[in-house]
């Protein structure tokens, strides 16, 4: 009597049992931490036997029977009377087969659109996607990360950041258990709310390696959105190497659930405007749906932190404007409670350096209309930007974006070597048209565009 071997996904890789067939009833076998070498699958096995424990433990090619054979043949001399031969050759060919099936085929014209959020946390964590988290060594990416993991661990609403709740594991290469727990106790306190549950985990193998395991903790758990600090000893070998960072996301992609990788920025790179890469071969770019590159603006002062987070890669969309936050410490040395508000990025002079000549324009323009509300808006100078960003010299670019920018409809002439915005003007001129129907206008509303 034979049977086909029962196969059970685990991670990126299998168990493998036996129901129907006596000879084979007693032995379990397990294939994980998958390697590919020149067309060969290389699965670490693990055999064992009921009443006697392990009997192998090892690598074996799938695509070889030379290798098969003599594994088979080593397991024959423990007189165990389990025919190793027809066992060995028949798992690995449905193992091999297995994962050359993958995923099964949807046809999406039967599907009908998803209802809930497409993102965790909007704009900055897609759901159930690979999000990556970048930026200089040191400056405080684990802070925002854990900001950002405990509003959504909580439930909780802050800064118009609305997460969609769920369990959090933090995988934690950097730091320890009792760093990790002050600061996560901080942001609780710096919040106002009751410490919701949080599940951390100090690692040493990689991800990859890990794979089983950290699914099994997804399931126990029913963990939504799991982060990993940071990229380099997450994915284990080297991160310049293309493989290395393959094996990684599709470790993190078989958890189907939301994750964010928190990586460093490429060697020697100046991030200018914001543009910066993730460090390691181009796929730290390519495989996450989702990056941001996070940089630090000086305050003069330990206890407050500024950070500028930049969307450099958005598959979902068009992609989001800058965004400002501000983490102030009760003491810098041993925080107790940490507040985070939201700034505007052109506040702090060295996130602003990271905007666009267009963004910078755009922040002026609204700041010129706050402190300035009298009807109507008259507007400012290419030369009065470039000055409030300390770049006179730059009048020219300013005034070429400018230009631009009104081809474009973004931006318009309430008069000549004025410019305002002209989603602005028209929000105005509706606003004036409401208060006072028979209000047309003064002339120099008329007049825009003429220039």
């Amino acid at each position: 009597m034979s049977s086909k071997p029962i196969l059970t996904p685990i991670g990126l890789g299998f168990h493998v049992h036996w129901v129907e067939d006596e000879r084979f009833k007693d032995v379990t076998m397990k294939f994980h931490n998958f390697v590919e070498d020149r067309g060969d699958l290389r699965p670490e096995v693990k055999i064992e036997v009921k009443g006697i424990g392990n009997v192998f433990d090892n690598r074996i090619n799938l695509n070889s029977s030379n290798i098969q054979t003599q594994v088979a043949n080593q397991l024959m001399k423990r007189e165990l009377g389990i025919p190793w031969g027809s066992l060995i050759e028949m798992t690995c060919s449905a193992v091999r087969d297995a994962k050359r099936v993958g995923e099964p085929i949807q046809d999406l014209s039967k599907l009908s659109l998803s209802e809930g959020s497409k993102f965790a946390i909007e704009p900055f964590l897609l759901q159930n996607q690979s999000n990556l988290f970048y930026g200089n060594g040191g400056l405080g990416k684990s802070w925002v990360s854990l900001y950002f993991a405990v509003l959504m661990a909580a439930g909780q609403t802050h800064n118009g950041f609305t997460p969609e709740p769920g369990r959090v594991l933090y995988l934690d290469y950097e730091s320890d258990v009792n760093d990790m727990n002050a600061r996560f106790k901080a942001i609780c306190n710096g919040l106002g709310i009751k410490e919701p549950p949080f599940d951390y985990r100090h690692m040493s193998l990689s991800v990859p390696m890990e794979s089983e395991r950290i699914l099994e903790i997804v399931d126990e758990k029913d963990i939504s959105l799991i982060i990993i600090d940071s990229a380099a000893p997450g994915a284990g070998g080297e991160p310049e190497k293309a493989v290395t960072a393959l094996e990684y996301f599709n470790a993190l992609n078989a958890s189907r659930t939301t994750t964010l990788t928190i990586g460093h920025v490429a060697k020697g790179e100046a991030s200018e405007k914001g543009t910066g890469t993730p460090f390691g071969s181009i796929f730290w770019r390519n495989e996450p749906r989702n990056l941001w590159e996070i940089t630090q603006g000086n305050t003069f002062t330990k206890s407050v932190k500024e950070f500028g987070l930049f969307q450099t890669k958005y598959n979902a969309g068009a992609g989001e404007d800058p965004i400002g936050l501000r983490f102030i410490f009760d003491d810098p040395r041993n925080a107790r409670k940490v507040e985070v508000e939201r700034i505007d990025i052109s506040s702090n002079i060295d996130l602003a350096e990271n905007l666009s000549w267009y963004e910078k324009i755009t922040n002026y323009i609204r700041e010129a209309r706050q402190s300035n509300r009298e009807q109507p808006f008259e507007g400012v100078s290419a030369l009065d930007i470039a000055e409030y960003y300390g770049e006179p010299g730059k009048v020219g670019t300013v005034q070429k974006d400018l230009s631009t920018g009104k081809k474009k409809g973004f931006f318009i002439n309430p008069s000549r070597g004025s410019w305002d915005l002209a989603s602005e003007v028209k929000r105005d001129q509706e606003s004036s048209a409401v208060t006072d129907p028979m209000n047309f206008g003064s002339q120099n509303q008329h007049e825009y565009g003429k220039y």
